[in-house]
């Protein structure tokens, strides 16, 4: 998997770019036309995240069970 969606993934939960850390969260916010708002909407369609809709002016994103077995 690219090293950035993972880092999202891993962003997601907590977690830091080796997968060290306490899983203490599953969100992800995005700003529409941003890279990492590409990079998630990737990840939807791998099913690895699930869009959560708007948050004010971003987009939430949270990951999937799939997206977790990914992670570990």
């Amino acid at each position: 998997m690219d090293k950035g969606l993972l880092h999202i993934l891993r962003h997601s939960v907590g977690l830091d770019d080796h997968g060290k850390g306490n899983q203490y969260r599953n969100h992800y916010a995005a700003s529409p036309g941003s890279e990492s708002f590409a990079k998630c909407n990737e990840l939807v369609e791998m099913g690895y995240m699930r869009d959560m809709g708007p948050a004010g002016s971003l987009r939430c994103f949270v990951v999937t069970q799939l997206g977790m077995d990914k992670i570990k």
